[in-house]
């Protein structure tokens, strides 16, 4: 006689989430680790952001339609966009992987919070508007 045993063994698992919002003026695309996290085309709402605690890197391609330009976010982990980021106008393959090589790029430059009113307003004191550069608009 052939017996089978088993038994059911029940595993909780507590996966940590960083959270937060961000917003582009005017296309953004949110990524972490290299995997798409939030997409939108409206500038004027916040995107809601939950990303995996061991997240190692943080990625926002935006894409301006025209007028002024800007990326803004706050995670509850601290980060938040400011003159630390690395920002490029120009694309490069695997640019939002672990292990891209961002030393050319340059740091973002703060803009003018004033631009954007009370746009992003619940972001208003936690983040900075970045970009490219301080050019005239936002344009780069």
């Amino acid at each position: 006689m052939q017996r089978v045993l088993t038994k059911t063994v029940l595993f909780f698992i507590a996966v940590s989430f960083i959270r937060g919002n961000a917003t582009c003026d005017d296309e953004m695309s949110f990524y972490a680790d290299g995997v798409l996290y939030a997409q939108s085309d409206d500038w004027n709402a916040l995107s809601a952001i939950s990303i995996p605690c061991d997240t190692t890197v943080m990625a926002i391609k935006c894409q301006d339609k025209g007028g002024i330009a800007g990326i803004k976010a706050a995670l509850d982990n601290g980060i938040k966009t400011n003159i630390s980021w690395k920002c490029s106008n120009t694309f490069e393959s695997g640019w939002n992987q672990i292990g891209f090589n961002d030393s050319a790029w340059s740091f973002a430059v703060i803009q003018d919070e004033a631009s954007w009113r009370s746009h992003a307003a619940s972001l208003v004191g936690k983040a900075d508007w970045i970009w490219t550069c301080a050019c005239p608009g936002g344009k780069t």
